[in-house]
């Protein structure tokens, strides 16, 4: 069994549920506790949700398109047995954004949640 092909699907599930999260809050403007804020954070006490969406939301975005795209890419890549290199230069790159990502969710959840 091929373990890479495995960790791109997890990539590409990841970034479709960035999407469809993504998709949700801004139709619905409401966010789900505990996928990318903390559980700790409660909603009731929120300052300002719309705000947090609108800052988000194009970051979410941006990550579910660079993940489930990168899955792709990867899989292909795999299957057409391109060099190591290149699969992981955008392994890479998708943890890199997905660092970013995270540490503007934290900075969000700051300004406009606490």
């Amino acid at each position: 069994m091929n373990w890479g092909i495995i960790f791109f699907l997890w990539f590409g599930v990841i970034g479709a549920v960035c999407l469809f999260s993504g998709y949700s809050m801004k139709t619905k403007r409401q966010i789900k506790i505990g996928w990318f804020i903390g559980r700790d954070v409660q909603a009731e006490k929120c300052r300002d949700i719309p705000g947090f969406i609108d800052a988000v939301y194009p970051k979410i975005m941006t990550l579910g398109t660079i993940a489930t795209v990168g899955a792709v890419l990867m899989i292909l890549l795999e299957v057409f047995e391109v060099t190591e290199l290149v699969q992981l230069v955008l392994m890479i790159v998708i943890l890199i954004y997905y660092g970013w990502f995270n540490h503007h969710v934290k900075k969000a959840t700051k300004q406009y949640l606490d």
